[in-house]
């Protein structure tokens, strides 16, 4: 063996404790980014990445909305409402995890959230704050139809950007609601005489009730747009392998397909093949195969969540009109 190519024990002992010592350092730096930027956000109220502000400031806009449209729940035409110029959209950043796992901390993912942040600043009428790592919330001054288009339209501008770390591309997934379909909903979970004794003794129970409606359903639809993508992808990435279409053939499926599998809910690799293999031959049957899958693993993940004990009848509520609406 070449003396140049041998590592005494000493050397070895030396290189581990470096390694170790550097992840010490490593991790002392994390905690440190993350005291600083507590205490930035705590005396700003902004976010210290994207410079928005947080879930407290969005309820506060978004009930101030909803309390100038609040008359209409005492219109005996509920069910006629007109669309209002009243909408929420929930915004979930795709692929976060695997950028913060490239190995270069959380840079990487803190571009992509810095990304989509500036290009959510720029939805027409509308603010957006940020409520979690990977989530954000729009409320708009337009109609479902409008934010939808809009936040559309900068989806789009998204996925033409890309990680270099990452062969997936920088992306999100959204979902809208109006506050229209949260008063019927309302209607629908409340008796009437619950619905009328909280108008006249606690409206502001009630205009919170209508913000988690818009929320809640707009989160659902933004789940159940990422599941359909996510399938989409696994159908494209695998039909890529087999065909040895690309340089990353024989790379980008077998790379990714867990972590794919993960917000694609439970379908199967028997499914995506027959998928992969209809796509090619019957495009009518493709799609009918595909909408099938996509509709039994977005609406049966909320049917799971309906089903369980802890759900109110509000939740149950919520879920029944996302599935029918969806």
């Amino acid at each position: 063996m070449n003396n140049e190519n041998k590592i005494g024990p000493n050397r070895q002992i030396e290189q581990k404790t470096n390694q170790e010592i550097r992840g010490i350092a490593n991790q002392a730096l994390e905690n440190e980014r993350v005291k600083l930027a507590a205490a930035y956000e705590a005396h700003s109220g902004l976010d210290h990445l994207t410079q928005l502000e947080g879930r407290g400031h969005l309820y506060a806009k978004l009930e101030k909305k909803i309390k100038q449209h609040l008359h209409h729940l005492q219109n005996e035409s509920i069910t006629n409402l007109p669309p209002l110029p009243v909408s929420v959209a929930y915004v979930d950043v795709d692929y976060l995890a695997k950028y913060n796992a490239l190995g270069a901390g959380h840079a990487a993912g803190d571009v992509a959230v810095e990304s989509i942040a500036d290009h959510l600043k720029k939805v027409q009428s509308s603010q957006a704050f940020r409520i979690g790592g990977d989530e954000f919330v729009l409320v708009t001054d337009t109609e479902k139809m409008q934010a939808t288009n809009d936040v559309a339209r900068q989806k789009t501008e998204v996925s033409k950007e890309f990680i270099n770390e990452s062969d997936l591309p920088l992306g999100f997934n959204f979902g809208c609601a109006d506050l229209a379909e949260a008063m019927f909903v309302f209607n629908d979970a409340f008796p009437e005489k619950e619905r009328t004794a909280l108008l006249r003794s606690n409206q502001e129970k009630v205009v919170n009730i209508l913000a988690e409606i818009m929320i809640k359903i707009a989160d659902y639809r933004a789940t159940w747009r990422k599941i359909s993508e996510r399938i989409i992808l696994l159908v494209d990435l695998y039909e890529e392998e087999i065909q040895g279409a690309s340089d990353l053939a024989g790379g980008r499926y077998s790379k990714n397909i867990d972590f794919l599998k993960k917000g694609a809910g439970r379908a199967t690799l028997k499914e995506i093949r027959i998928l992969v293999n209809l796509k090619s031959r019957n495009s009518e049957l493709f799609q009918t195969e595909l909408m099938k899958i996509i509709r039994r693993e977005t609406t049966g993940a909320a049917l799971r969540t309906r089903s369980e004990a802890s759900a109110t009848l509000l939740e149950k509520t919520i879920i029944d009109h996302a599935i029918k609406t969806n």
